[in-house]
């Protein structure tokens, strides 16, 4: 009998070993599981993270985009506008203040004239006695503006021989000095 005992409870300890086995395993597949889950999470939380950093990136190019265009439109607009709308016409100088005579910068050549060594255009008589009849133009204010702007104008298409109207204007002025004096 006490060899029966022995048995019984050799074979006890074996279930009670077993029963223990068992449930380490099954703790150790339940924590298996567990962090399965807890990764499997973890991924889809980043994968949506993800998600949602490409739909926000995704969005910000969108909204470029339409602004490029918004801006190319305006822009194109804009260029039709100019395009449209008439050019801007020179204001005309009031009684006043007549136009002035535009005269080249220093150192444009004029004309076929040659150049000196500094690089100055040399004036030649005929530019010189251009200059003069547009400034005499400009004192006479007995000549409305139209009248000195059409004038000059004639100077400057060479439409009027300077030479000869420098002449008569001298022999003007002559006679008009003598006159009051």
């Amino acid at each position: 009998e006490a060899q029966r005992k022995k048995t019984e409870e050799r074979r006890k300890a074996q279930e009670q070993a077993e029963k223990q086995r068992k449930l380490e395993l099954e703790a150790e597949e339940k924590r298996q599981r567990e962090e399965a889950e807890k990764k499997a999470k973890e991924e889809a939380a980043r994968q949506k993270k993800a998600a949602k950093q490409a739909a926000k990136q995704q969005e910000k190019q969108q909204q470029a985009q339409q602004q490029a265009q918004q801006q190319a439109a305006q822009a194109q607009a804009q260029a039709q506008a100019q395009a449209a709308a008439p050019p801007p016409q020179t204001q005309t100088a009031p009684a006043a203040q007549p136009p002035r005579a535009v005269t080249p910068p220093p150192g444009a050549s004029s004309g076929g004239a040659p150049a000196s060594p500094g690089g100055m255009a040399e004036e030649t008589e005929e530019e010189k006695l251009k200059r003069q009849q547009m400034a005499a133009i400009m004192r006479d204010r007995q000549l409305t503006p139209v009248e000195r702007q059409s004038r000059i104008q004639a100077i400057l298409a060479g439409k009027v021989d300077v030479s000869s109207a420098a002449a008569a204007a001298a022999a003007s002025s002559a006679s008009s000095s003598s006159a009051a004096a």
